[in-house]
């Protein structure tokens, strides 16, 4: 490796930053560790409570590394609401205490599972009656509007999400407020298509 940056927070009274020119990984699997092999580097400590400092030049430093705490590390590390499956966001819902925060994060995280894919078809869908209409206008009008249609459905995106989260607006309806208006977009378009014919 070249242009090796390494921040190792596994102390945790100091905080770590290490620069190298040149690095080299090795692995022993009978002790199940990593070993990496840095040259021509400095390596900069900082005490968590940034009352002390000290900077270390070296030619050759050797950072080992135990898969065992790097195993210990990722298990012990709660997932994100974006990352649950369904099954999971369900069993968090029914823990936590409803009208808080935490409870429409959830709640709209799990409505999000089923809409955004609704939303993708409705986008999808949408381009049918836009191609048709747009045809005789040229491709130039067709990009803009397209453009249009998916800022607009990102700006609804955003504002239902804060207006779900703060709780103004039901979380679990919040989410599906631009499917709707996206959906009723594509109807009138439709509609509009099939009377002009």
């Amino acid at each position: 490796m070249e242009g090796v940056f390494i921040f190792d927070e596994r102390d945790p009274a100091l905080s770590n930053t290490i620069i190298a020119r040149q690095g080299k990984i090795s692995s022993n699997p009978e002790q199940m560790s990593i070993n990496l092999h840095l040259t021509d580097g400095s390596s900069f400590m900082v005490s968590k409570d940034l009352d002390s400092s000290r900077r270390l030049r070296f030619t050759s430093y050797d950072l080992n590394i135990e898969l065992e705490d790097i195993i210990h590390r990722f298990s012990s590390r709660m997932k994100g609401e974006k990352e649950m499956s369904i099954s999971e966001l369900t069993r968090q819902l029914k823990k936590t205490k409803k009208r808080t925060l935490r409870h429409n994060i959830l709640t709209m995280e799990l409505q999000r599972k089923f809409s955004i894919p609704l939303a993708c078809f409705f986008l999808g869908l949408i381009g049918l009656p836009l191609g048709l209409m747009m045809r005789a206008k040229g491709r130039s009008w067709g990009i803009a509007l397209s453009i249009g249609i998916f800022m607009t459905y990102y700006i609804l995106l955003s504002a239902a999400d804060s207006l779900g989260e703060t709780g103004k607006v039901n979380p679990g309806l919040a989410i599906w407020i631009p499917n709707m208006v996206l959906g009723a977009a594509t109807c009138a378009l439709f509609w509009r298509k099939t009377r002009d014919t």
